[in-house]
């Protein structure tokens, strides 16, 4: 599966990433003090041996894909830009909220608002 990460301070708009299995993430992190920061709710991605990822400033921004909806494509937002380890080193994995996750969380914290 291959990602791009946009608007972003630091990346040109249109920044490949791929998108590294569950195991891979945790991997990475293995000896880091980061190690138990990475949980259900994240997804990482980035290119080992390459110096491309997100950096300061960059949080918030989206991680989207372009995905099959029916009989058309369209891009999606799948994740949130959370953290890294440095600024795209080459042999460190970035890291991301997962967009459908948090978007339960907000609406599960608006419900409760809401029903006061």
């Amino acid at each position: 599966m291959r990602l791009i990460q946009l608007n972003t301070r630091t990346l040109p708009s249109g920044t490949n990433l791929a998108t590294s299995r569950r195991d891979e993430c945790e991997t990475s992190l293995v000896g880091n003090d980061e190690e138990d920061w990475f949980d259900e709710t994240m997804t990482c991605a980035g290119y080992l041996g390459r110096e491309v990822g997100p950096c300061s400033g960059d949080s918030g921004g989206p991680l989207v894909k372009y995905a099959k909806r029916g009989d058309s494509r369209r891009w999606t937002v799948i994740g949130v830009t959370s953290w890294t380890i440095g600024c795209a080193l080459q042999n460190e994995l970035d890291f991301f909220a997962n967009a459908h996750t948090l978007f339960l969380g907000l609406m599960k914290i608006s419900t409760r608002k809401q029903r006061g």
